[in-house]
């Protein structure tokens, strides 16, 4: 059932008055996380993943440190509010489990050898595909390093990508522990490289006939080289594009350029046009906003252009093209503050449009809070596999061609020992989330992020997580606008 964000109703409960046993005795906040926003003040449930919105005494009594008591808080509170009102609203906090006689119990860390075993030795059931370790754009924040990750340019050839999906389908079918696949296209640029893509559908789906499972192609493309052959493939198999497009010309052209310094963005508009026109679906974009750019103007903009989800993110260094962000500390504050105004304005446009709509990290947490789960996925590195255009093994797209986490190669296969270490890695991450608010949503950081961001050695959460923590408060007030104008059946 899906939640409702609720008022705590100090007027509409009768509780008799506490015997002196009641009154003294102590109770303990439970994984709760409190703010305030817009002039509202919520209460998020961590575990149940559910909101409520609370009144004035029933934030206040929340904002105790410590054990609290009625008799303590009665001494604080006296002079605002009546002892009956305190004696319903403690009752209806206990009621809602956010109060409890005992302190909240942590949740164990995952140590499970066994799991962790098991899960290298699992045949991956997603794989990455740099088709082309090469890009014909030079975009200056490129995390990819222009698609060569910092090694030699190059293109997959047909023996690698064959022997790249065989991981995906073990000869043995007890080896098969899902009725799924997933490939997706990366680089570099994967348009790049049509043989091998035309290939490799054709091989997968082959392949997966005979398995008996389901398989789904994925696309991120900067969308310059979109053709009709590209088209034909995407019409008559499942396929789930990512164009990269960063807001109009001026935007999009200061940093996503062709090698002779030509702007990209009217060949880019130019197939998406062509794409909506032939395939319709997957109208997704990811866009990377610069420092003192304007969120608004680019999800606006892009959503005009006929996309139905955006997915935003700062413009952040790149080692590999020697671009270093401005987006420090105080301009992902202010990032952040651009995110939650927009928010309330995606909210307006979903409800006056009837249609989801908007920023795609915003609304896959609209999704995760309506069916109080998570819609993020926890990281799947080392579980999925990521093949270089040269055949090396990578736990995920973000790794590849990084020695230190290099899992083998496609001709000697994968060395388990090093992929039992690299899940290993990944979970000891996972723990150190545990006692984060927004772990239930938000399950883990993406690794590259932790590694390069040092919260691998450091305890503290990385700037990012706190940029994370507060898209969830955004979308937690989104969902009480969503719920007050009665419009949660959108998010069915």
């Amino acid at each position: 059932m899906a939640w409702k964000t609720q008022k705590v109703a100090l007027a509409s409960m009768t509780i008799p008055d506490a015997d002196q046993a009641r009154y003294h005795q102590p109770y303990y906040l439970q994984k709760v996380h409190l703010f305030a926003k817009r002039g509202k003040k919520f209460a998020y449930l961590t575990r149940q993943m559910v909101a409520l919105l609370l009144d004035d005494l029933g934030y206040a009594i929340l904002s105790q440190s410590g054990p609290v008591t009625l008799a303590s808080t009665w001494e604080k509170l006296a002079h605002r509010f009546s002892f009956p009102e305190m004696n319903s609203a403690f009752q209806t906090l206990i009621d809602w489990q956010i109060l409890a006689s005992h302190p909240p119990v942590s949740q164990p860390s995952v140590e499970e050898e066994t799991f962790i075993d098991e899960e290298a030795q699992n045949p991956p059931s997603e794989i990455w595909l740099s088709l082309a370790n090469d890009c014909n754009l030079r975009c200056r924040y490129c995390s990819a390093g222009y698609g060569r990750f910092g090694g030699t340019r190059g293109l997959m050839t047909e023996k690698t990508a064959a022997r790249a999906m065989d991981l995906l389908f073990p000869e043995d079918p007890a080896k098969q522990k899902r009725d799924f696949a997933n490939i997706i296209f990366v680089g570099g640029e994967p348009l790049m490289n049509y043989p091998v893509m035309a290939f490799a559908v054709d091989y997968a789906k082959r392949k997966a006939g005979k398995a008996n499972r389901r398989i789904s192609f994925h696309l991120n493309t900067n969308g310059t080289l979109l053709d009709e052959k590209f088209l034909q493939l995407f019409r008559e198999n499942d396929f789930h594009v990512v164009f990269s497009i960063d807001g109009p010309p001026a935007i999009h052209d200061a940093s996503r350029r062709f090698i002779d310094g030509e702007g990209s963005y009217r060949r880019v508009a130019a197939n998406f046009s062509r794409f909506i026109q032939a395939v319709g679906k997957s109208r997704r974009a990811q866009a990377v906003l610069h420092y003192g750019s304007s969120l608004r103007e680019t999800m606006t903009h892009l959503l005009d252009l006929g996309f139905e989800e955006v997915i935003p993110n700062p413009d952040y260094s790149s080692p590999l093209t020697s671009h270093n962000s401005a987006f420090d500390a105080s301009a992902l504050e202010e990032f952040a503050q651009q995110y939650d105004d927009w928010s309330v304005e995606n909210v307006e446009r979903i409800l006056s449009r009837r249609w989801l709509h908007g920023n795609a990290h915003f609304l896959e947490d609209l999704r995760a809070l309506h069916r109080r789960q998570p819609s993020r996925s926890s990281c799947g590195a080392g579980r999925s596999l990521a093949i270089s255009a040269h055949g090396g093994i990578f736990p995920c797209q973000s790794t590849v061609e990084t020695k230190p986490f290099q899992l083998g190669d496609l001709t000697r296969g994968v060395d388990l020992e090093l992929r039992r270490k690299f899940i290993a890695l990944i979970e000891n991450l996972g723990n150190k989330c545990r006692g984060c608010w927004i772990v239930g949503a938000c399950s883990r950081p993406c690794f590259q992020e932790a590694y390069s961001g040092g919260f691998l050695d450091d305890p503290e959460p990385t700037q990012r997580c706190k940029l994370y923590r507060s898209y969830f408060e955004s979308a937690i007030y989104g969902y009480y606008l969503i719920d007050e104008a009665g419009c949660t059946e959108l998010l069915d």
